[in-house]
């Protein structure tokens, strides 16, 4: 449809009447450049209008437009609150393709509020149908109306820097993350020359870029690089956009229902653990597009262009890595920190930091409080015994997951073993960086049997379940101190040794009193042999104690004499025949 400016106004009304006769509504149209619908309409308004062709013709621009009513219904409309429409339709940390509509802004933002229209008729479909309310807008008129404020928008932002954009995603959305295609040379302290491979990422808001060297582009130093991108910029996007780099993805043959096969890439644990723990999402790009990545592939260039331009690694030598990231960063610094001039004029513009810190810094993601900090990570396959092998050891995952893939994240001297699909965390232990000759199993407690549960037992323990035994806990306390600190056994017989004390005073609880003068023994003698210990309580309770007088010859003796005082038969070691009588009595039941 063409503009209906007054030119073209006139031209229509010259033509009218010729209609029907010479030509038709449809012809006129297409002589005009104007739709059947809107010559209809102006035609009928031609014709039902009490003034001649000549006399509408005569007619200025503004009495024309009135008289067409091109513009007066325009000023009836409600009009809306483009601000808050256009904050609604750009919320911050949200690609293109997950933020709202234009349709839902016009419902929820215009329409409801304005003309009270009922929750359950709040369709689109239902205010088509329907006759719009008085003075409402239509979803065409409402979306014209909007753009036309985002053109005047656009305009305010003429003088910032080429690169920053305010509608091809919000701010503190996306940032991309690439690689350069060549080596970085550089030349260490003895004048050899080492390769490395350098990272870019770039916020595609604000257009702020950020280099990185790793000595190879593994996915460990991936991970490492946008470790480091994140504190370069301080803060956490909603997205990371890269390509299909085989060091950050996996593929997958997947086989349908329909029998066909197609390979599936999606990013690798790797990448995927990073997301969960800063909380950012893991977008990859077409394959072989790099259109869909264009401000990160641009960037990559400009760092090229620097490095290239620069003769800081042509003539300096570097002891590490660390000095020459540092000599990367200051190349971003000060490209990022260049003031820009607007091309429409003289006006200087602002830089990339600027425009960052004005724009998009407050609406990037709040960093954790410790940083991640990953020293190897490694993927494996669980035994038919339930461990895996790592660092010459074995550790124990579970026999409920033999034959599943785990992924393992070292963190100083600890690992973290995850389901391989799903990141759900299984179990953690602690790494055994001794050199052995022979690899040992590693279990943590808490996956331990009952029967290992009862041969790693503590002197803790063991104090502990001494209360058990109400009449030897004070005896049985001190036996298992004397055993852990005075006897040289291993873990294993040791543990033995103590549950077979438990157990045999446990078997013969009505012998507290003789259980407890064996103990005693061994302790006021100092016993150090295990197996001594074990004879002696096996002698206490079998009536074989005449082996060992476990008390003192005087103490018996007193014992049996003050046992003895109030029995008036021990006047006389010899029995008469009273005694003898009455043993008799008791024999055969009778009273004598």
């Amino acid at each position: 449809m063409g503009v209906m400016n007054p030119d073209l106004l006139r031209k229509l009304c010259a033509e009218s009447s010729g209609i029907g006769t010479k030509t038709t509504i449809s012809e006129l149209g297409r002589k005009l450049n104007i739709d059947r619908k809107t010559v209809r309409k102006y035609v009928g308004i031609i014709k039902g209008s009490d003034l001649s062709q000549q006399q509408i013709s005569e007619l200025n621009d503004e009495e024309l437009e009135v008289f067409f009513q091109i513009k007066a219904h325009r000023k009836d409309f409600i009009q809306p609150d483009f601000k808050e429409i256009y904050a609604f339709l750009h919320p911050k940390r949200t690609l293109k393709d997950n933020a709202p509509s234009i349709e839902q802004a016009w419902l929820q933002l215009y329409v409801k509020p304005q003309f009270n229209i009922p929750q359950d008729k709040l369709t689109a479909h239902y205010v088509k149908l329907d006759n719009l309310p008085e003075q409402c807008m239509s979803l065409n008129t409402f979306r014209r109306a909007y753009n036309s404020y985002v053109e005047s928008l656009n305009k305010q932002f003429d003088y910032l820097s080429s690169t920053a954009t305010i509608d091809e995603c919000s701010s503190g959305a996306l940032l991309e993350i690439d690689g350069m295609g060549g080596f970085l040379e550089w030349k260490g302290p003895n004048g050899v020359v080492n390769k490395s491979r350098v990272f870019v990422s770039v916020l595609k808001y604000s257009g702020m870029i950020f280099a990185y060297a790793q000595p190879r582009a593994t996915s460990l130093n991936w991970s490492r690089f946008i470790i480091a991108s994140f504190n370069y910029f301080g803060g956490t996007p909603a997205y990371i956009k890269s390509d299909n780099d085989v060091a950050i993805t996996i593929r997958e043959k997947v086989v349908g229902t329909n029998g066909k096969a197609q390979n599936i890439c999606r990013p690798n644990a790797d990448m995927r653990y990073i997301c969960d723990y800063y909380h950012v999402d893991f977008v990859l790009s077409g394959v072989r597009a790099p259109r869909h990545k264009a401000s990160c592939e641009r960037s990559v260039r400009i760092v090229e262009d620097l490095i290239q331009d620069t003769k800081a690694f042509k003539h300096t030598h570097y002891h590490n890595l660390d000095e020459v990231n540092l000599v990367l960063r200051k190349l971003v610094d000060d490209y990022n920190n260049q003031s820009r001039k607007s091309t429409g004029n003289n006006i200087e513009g602002f830089s990339h930091r600027a425009f960052f810190e004005m724009y998009e810094q407050g609406a990037l993601g709040k960093l954790p409080d410790k940083e991640l900090e990953i020293v190897d990570s490694s993927r494996h396959t669980v035994s038919q015994r339930g461990y895996i092998c790592y660092l010459s050891n074995n550790y124990f995952i579970g026999k409920n997951y033999i034959g599943r893939r785990v992924y393992c994240i070292r963190k100083d001297d600890s690992i973290e073993i995850f389901t391989f699909d799903t990141l759900k965390l299984i179990t953690t232990h602690k790494v055994d960086l001794k050199n052995r000759i022979k690899s040992i199993n590693i279990k943590n407690r808490s996956q331990y049997t009952e029967a290992e549960l009862a041969l790693s037992r503590t002197l803790e323990d063991y104090g502990n379940l001494t209360f058990n035994y109400p009449g030897l806990t004070y005896e049985l306390n001190n036996l298992f101190i004397h055993i852990f600190k005075n006897i040289v056994l291993n873990t294993a017989d040791r543990s033995r040794s103590c549950n077979w004390i438990l157990k045999h005073c446990k078997e013969h609880s009505l012998n507290t009193e003789e259980l407890k003068l064996a103990i005693k023994y061994v302790l006021k003698n100092e016993i150090a042999s295990i197996d001594r210990i074990k004879q002696l309580l096996m002698d206490a309770v079998t009536g074989r104690s005449k082996v060992v007088q476990f008390t003192n010859r005087k103490e018996l003796q007193r014992n049996i004499i003050e046992k003895c005082a109030d029995e008036k038969a021990l006047d006389s070691n010899v029995r008469d025949s009273d005694y003898f009588s009455n043993r008799i009595a008791k024999i055969y039941g009778g009273n004598k």
